[in-house]
């Protein structure tokens, strides 16, 4: 491969993948009873944001809720 100046290129190796246990059984508190008026369903997630540099740590967090049944973001 040296005298026809040929390159070989390896290809990086894969991550191993995280296994998750999916077997896990949680209440139903919302008894699928999404858009009712008894249930008042309210979701959130949490976001990393990199910080800007004035702010001392790496990141920042954002959290947003919202109501599930009108779709607005609740203050």
């Amino acid at each position: 491969m040296k005298k026809l100046n040929l390159i070989c290129v390896v290809r990086p190796k894969r991550k191993v993948r995280e296994i998750k246990n999916t077997n896990v059984k949680i209440e139903d508190l919302v008894n699928r009873d999404y858009n009712g008026i008894t249930n008042n369903i309210i979701a959130t997630d949490v976001s990393y944001i990199k910080a800007p540099n004035d702010i001392n740590e790496n990141h920042v967090y954002l959290s947003v809720a919202i109501h599930h049944k009108t779709k607005k973001i609740l203050n």
